[in-house]
């Protein structure tokens, strides 16, 4: 059987107990970080850098995983970087300003990470 992780904030723990993918809405958002991530715990076997970038990423992706508001987040965070992603269709509604905010601030945070 093939196992996927289905919590963004699980991510490395799942590729090191044997996970061969990754259902990652954070990716929207940060499409070359989250590959990254992929490659040096799964491909590379670099157990320390992957370590380094996931405790980078994970702000991100336990705001994800808390808020329960992955559509409305990931809509949210393109809008942050400038790309058009339009509200979430209804009945969802798009992130509030407290949310906005805090995003705002993660994702300025992981712009500056090296990859």
């Amino acid at each position: 059987m093939t196992v996927f992780c289905g919590a963004d904030n699980l991510a490395l723990e799942s590729f090191l107990m044997g996970a061969k993918g990754w259902v990652c809405v954070a990716a929207n958002i940060f499409p070359k970080h989250m590959s990254r991530l992929f490659e040096l715990t799964c491909r590379e076997n670099n157990i320390e850098k992957a370590r380094a970038l996931y405790s980078e990423l994970l702000p991100l992706l336990n705001f994800l995983e808390e808020t329960g508001k992955f559509t409305h987040l990931a809509k949210a965070g393109l809008e942050i970087l400038g790309r058009k992603a339009g509200p979430p269709r209804r009945p969802l509604i798009p992130a509030d300003e407290k949310e906005k905010q805090e995003l705002k601030h993660i994702i300025e945070k992981i712009s500056l990470v090296e990859l």
